[in-house]
């Protein structure tokens, strides 16, 4: 009966997650006049952990952020520079917060502890030593990578934006040429016309 209740988790686990892997954390620099607070919650070896449990709703002010979060995911907040109450609630019931002063440019590591030994959770805040060694193993909140294999490719005309923007670039590079050769008298206007033609119809 354990056994069947874990995999179940496990399961509903890997739902949560969005059946794939989060897109990896990414080092970032506040923004001018703000601070950057990063919130990350730690891996868990804790599988009585149910679905209610597995997500925390962090809040600013007492203000929801939209995106939650849930384990082995960070979140990055620029806020204002002043002094602030953040909190992080499980099951809408069990709420840790803390009180924090920040300052211009400086950097925040706020960590939410779940393995705890009463099954509860810790909300604190740690050394960017410790911080940037935890949150390297997290992946963006709400984030899921695209899985090149499942891609549909086969659909006609399914290029995708990055593929468009190159071509268009391409063609734009192609026109300046043109016209450059057109300034330097190498061709004629009725030449170039042609040429900027024949490039945006490929």
């Amino acid at each position: 009966m354990k056994k069947i209740t874990i995999i179940t988790l496990t399961i509903i686990s890997l739902l949560i997650s969005g059946c794939g892997s989060k897109v990896p954390y990414k080092s970032q620099e506040p923004l001018e006049n703000a601070s950057l607070v990063y919130i990350y919650v730690t891996a868990t070896n804790n599988f009585t952990d149910t679905l209610a449990t597995s997500i925390y709703q962090v809040r600013i002010n007492g203000k929801k952020v939209k995106q939650k979060i849930a384990h082995n995911e960070y979140m990055a907040l620029d806020l204002k520079t002043n002094e602030i109450t953040i909190s992080a609630t499980r099951t809408q019931i069990e709420e840790r917060s803390l009180k924090l002063k920040l300052e211009n440019g400086k950097i925040y590591y706020l960590r939410v502890k779940t393995d705890m030994d009463d099954g509860g959770f810790e909300f604190e805040e740690v050394k960017g030593s410790v911080g940037m060694q935890e949150i390297v193993k997290t992946g963006l909140a709400g984030s899921t990578l695209e899985d090149k294999d499942t891609k549909l490719t086969e659909l006609v005309g399914s290029k995708n934006s990055d593929e468009v923007k190159k071509e268009k670039f391409s063609k734009i590079d192609e026109i300046k040429k043109a016209h450059n050769l057109k300034e330097q008298g190498v061709i004629s206007n009725e030449e170039f016309e042609a040429l900027k033609k024949e490039i945006l119809d490929k």
